[in-house]
């Protein structure tokens, strides 16, 4: 059996992947896509194809390049291929709440402060306490809490208008990770920020804990559920919120390019080995929804 792990990076993740196909005597690669001039590379790829990042453009060049991989290849993840921009956050929140609104966070974006003014001044749409946080990226960089105009001010120069968002804060105790392979919950792990840093990234120092609680797990896994058919995903990680005022859960962001350093840590799960067997499963087989 051969996989194809299409990634822009030789990451963490990405290496554990390498050590768990040699040791389940499995053929593996690791390629980056970076233009679609030609695309015989597509007929030398593994039966299996694990979409994670490339150098191509989120816009046609990797819908194109998808779509196509998809018609030949098992695709882990099919959603990107229908959902090119599936990585961003903005077009995250604004499906989630198209289709299931009370979990959703209302996101907004704006084209300059005074877009943002009329929603807090006039239509009294949103309110201090903000976050505003890059619409692509992750690892919690760049995500900050503004409390007042004072602290918008002083970040104006920080950003440009066109690459964030802003949401309502939900006053929290940390945040709930759900790993998602093979379209279910591997397991669930709690991250709490460390003194003085507001995300809880476990990038930025979190601590992690691994969640056993049936309760909260049942919860939990009611939205990742939801989500995974929502969007096609397989293979992803799934960021809720409990607001520590209400017990609300919200859907913050998933990652489709998602990491277990920490995950695994906490729960002692080599997810690479779960990676890997689901891959075995899918041999021959279709998982587009």
């Amino acid at each position: 059996m051969k996989i194809s792990v299409v990634s822009d990076e030789f990451s963490w993740a990405v290496r554990e992947l390498v050590l768990a196909a040699k040791r389940q005597g499995i053929e593996l690669e690791i390629v980056d896509v970076s233009g679609i001039n030609s695309l015989d590379f597509i007929d030398s790829m593994g039966e299996v194809v694990i979409w994670r990042s490339s150098s191509l453009d989120l816009g046609a060049e990797k819908a194109t390049c998808l779509e196509l991989i998809k018609r030949k290849k098992v695709l882990i993840n099919p959603g990107i291929a229908r959902y090119p921009y599936i990585p961003y956050k903005l077009f995250q929140q604004k499906v989630v709440a198209d289709n299931f609104k009370s979990i959703g966070i209302p996101t907004f974006k704006f084209k300059n402060g005074a877009g943002l003014d009329n929603f807090i001044r006039r239509q009294r749409l949103l309110d201090f306490p903000l976050v505003v946080k890059p619409s692509l990226g992750g690892r919690g960089r760049d995500v900050r809490l503004l409390k007042n105009w004072k602290d918008l001010d002083k970040m104006k120069g920080r950003f440009r208008w066109k690459d964030v968002i802003f949401q309502g804060f939900i006053p929290n105790n940390g945040d709930y990770r759900v790993l998602i392979v093979g379209g279910k919950a591997l397991g669930v792990v709690f991250r709490r920020a460390r003194k003085g840093v507001f995300a809880n990234n476990a990038s930025l120092g979190a601590s992690v804990s691994w969640v056993r609680d049936k309760k909260i797990l049942k919860r939990l896994g009611a939205i990742s559920s939801k989500i995974t058919n929502l969007f096609g995903l397989f293979l992803y990680g799934l960021d809720i919120m409990e607001d520590k005022r209400t017990g609300k859960l919200y859907f913050m962001e998933l990652n489709t390019k998602v990491g277990w350093k920490a995950f695994q840590k906490a729960t002692g799960i080599n997810v690479s080995d779960e990676v890997l067997k689901y891959c075995r499963k899918l041999r021959g087989k279709r998982v587009d929804r």
